[in-house]
């Protein structure tokens, strides 16, 4: 979904040769087929993808969520991120969380 990054004031607008006050702008970033969509084993994930994200080329839905970060000393963090991907080999076993999903912890 595109989101416009300043609010626009319309209120006369097109009355009179008026015009908005701010012009708005568009991040269109995740459109580009240079996005970083994942990392699996270090590898980044590049792929033309929608905002969901949803690959356009493949239709693989490959999603990050950090659900908790303890912040520990010297920057040894406990960092907890689930992984979901929709790609038939993600999708055969169920490794605690559901069918395609992976977590940070994971033996």
């Amino acid at each position: 979904m595109l989101t416009p990054s300043k609010s626009i004031n319309l209120q006369n607008a097109g009355v009179g040769g008026a015009t908005p006050s701010v012009v708005p702008t568009f991040n269109n970033d995740q459109f580009n087929d240079q996005v970083l969509v994942g990392t699996v084993n270090n590898d980044p994930i590049r792929t033309p993808s929608t905002a969901d994200p949803v690959s356009t080329v493949t239709g693989n839905n490959y999603h990050d969520e950090t659900d908790f970060v303890i912040r520990g000393r010297n920057g040894l963090n406990t960092v907890f991120t689930r992984t979901y991907n929709s790609a038939p080999s993600s999708t055969k076993v169920d490794r605690g969380l559901g069918y395609g999903w992976v977590h940070s912890y994971m033996g």
